[in-house]
């Protein structure tokens, strides 16, 4: 059965404006996966490295959105009007299954009373602060314990559809900005190094 998959990154690099059909957005460079085990409610699981990679293309035009939604998927118009603040473009494998995208942020979004926290998140990504961020994905469980850089694992990821990226307002993501991930954090470890803690949880469709 297909789920929905959270799990966290970071946000990483020098930002910059940017102007999209006649719209000011600040551009910040986000590292979104890595490979590891993830522990949630179906227990510790595996997010292989070529799996992350053979999907790289498919981050492109997700929507950036504040904090998960409590169910379901993030790409409704409801939702996006209440909380989407942007979108990921030029998606790349920095290599072993390192994902990272430009993220589009809406400045004017970001300073309107729509956005909750938006004023927050953008004096954060003008001062190119690190900032925590969340993959929602669906994806496939297969059953089946094995190890990964010496740490256990009960299944594994395959089949990822991304559904949306969050930044996320008061918690750490699964893959945090101190394994690597997340906004405006660029360098981080290399796959596989630490295993992330059992912060990740998963919704239905």
């Amino acid at each position: 059965m297909n789920r929905m998959l959270l799990q966290n990154g970071s946000i990483a690099g020098p930002v910059r404006r940017k102007k999209l059909h006649g719209r000011e957005y600040i551009v910040a460079p986000i590292t979104i996966m890595r490979p590891g085990i993830m522990a949630g409610n179906r227990g510790p699981l595996l997010y292989g490295g070529e799996e992350n990679s053979r999907y790289t293309r498919h981050w492109n035009h997700i929507p950036l959105v504040i904090d998960h939604p409590q169910k379901g998927s993030a790409r409704t118009a409801d939702f996006l009007n209440e909380r989407g603040i942007g979108f990921a473009l030029d998606s790349k494998d920095l290599g072993g299954g390192v994902i990272q995208v430009d993220g589009y942020f809406d400045v004017a979004i970001l300073k309107s009373d729509l956005a909750k926290h938006g004023r927050r998140i953008l004096r954060g990504l003008e001062r190119g602060d690190k900032l925590e961020v969340s993959t929602g994905l669906d994806g496939k469980i297969h059953n089946g314990e094995g190890r990964y850089d010496g740490q256990r694992y009960v299944g594994r990821v395959t089949d990822y559809v991304p559904d949306h990226i969050a930044v996320l307002t008061t918690k750490r993501g699964a893959c945090g900005v101190v394994d690597g991930c997340g906004v405006n954090n660029a360098a981080g470890r290399p796959p596989g190094q630490r295993q992330y803690p059992p912060t990740t949880s998963r919704r239905r469709c």
